[in-house]
């Protein structure tokens, strides 16, 4: 006696083989676009850990603000003198303008970063434009024919030919009348 499953797994074979040629053929054939788009996944995962980055950051400062906060208000409550209390405050915020100059440059660093290499990544992908063969094809093509005075994008934004009401000029104030206080 014969395996039913056996047998319909081996009525399966040609089909199983079939699609597995169908999605490898579609694979090398997708291939190129995922060369061409390679760029652009670069730009968000640089993007993605720019975020990454800058949240953990925030993140780092808030809850040190919030500790720091609630120790200056325990601190606060135990001083007796407003002189002692005011010089508390004076020391919590020199530490907190520091600490939030730090997070600032430690942030800028990270956009700094970011910019630097989406900038490389653009520059790399314009240089490796440079060899499609369409560009030289658009390179041949003469501009000074084409009238783009008469190329009117407004009628096709709505509301872009109305007329937009004149700016109001600016009127001068008067000045408050001086009061004078009698001589004694």
């Amino acid at each position: 006696m014969t395996d039913p499953i056996k047998d319909f797994q081996e009525a399966l074979k040609p089909v199983t083989e079939m699609s597995e040629n169908l999605l490898k053929d579609m694979e090398e054939k997708l291939q190129p676009v995922k060369e061409k788009m390679q760029p652009a996944l670069d730009m968000a995962e640089i993007n993605k850990t720019a975020a990454e980055r800058l949240i953990a950051l925030q993140s780092e400062y808030m809850a040190d603000f919030f500790n720091s906060s609630l120790a200056q208000f325990k601190a606060l409550t135990e001083v007796r003198e407003p002189q002692d209390a005011l010089k508390l405050q004076v020391e919590f915020f020199k530490t907190l303008d520091a600490k939030f100059t730090d997070i600032a440059e430690k942030e800028l660093a990270v956009l700094t970063s970011a910019k630097d290499q989406l900038t490389d990544l653009i520059e790399k992908s314009f240089s490796e434009l440079g060899d499609a063969p369409f560009l030289s094809e658009l390179s041949k093509l003469d501009m000074t024919k084409f009238d783009l005075s008469k190329f009117d994008m407004t009628s096709y934004i709505p509301g872009a030919d109305a007329k937009k009401p004149a700016a109001k000029p600016a009127t001068a104030r008067k000045a408050a009348p001086v009061k004078s206080t009698p001589a004694a």
